[in-house]
């Protein structure tokens, strides 16, 4: 069987991705505008395996777009949450 080395104290590297979350709390159908997105969205590093499997990821994506539900400082954007 195959054991992992490590040496004593260091702590296995776990794999981080990018998530773009909330950075503050948004009410229903808040329109996120070119101006305003880089206040109302920002990255957050999760680890790979806790990440969410579908989110959306680019700013692109989202302006233009309102929240279709109310999202908390901290949550990240599934597709169904933001509508035209």
């Amino acid at each position: 069987f195959l054991t992992t080395r490590m040496k004593p104290g260091e702590q296995p590297q776990i794999e981080q991705v990018p998530v773009l979350v909330a950075a503050k709390d948004l009410p229903l159908h808040t329109r996120l505008t070119k101006d305003e997105i880089d206040a109302m969205i920002v990255p957050k590093m999760f680890n790979k395996e806790a990440a969410p499997p579908v989110f959306v990821n680019t700013k692109e994506e989202m302006v233009g777009k309102r929240v279709a539900r109310v999202m908390r400082a901290g949550d990240f954007f599934l597709p169904t949450d933001l509508t035209d």
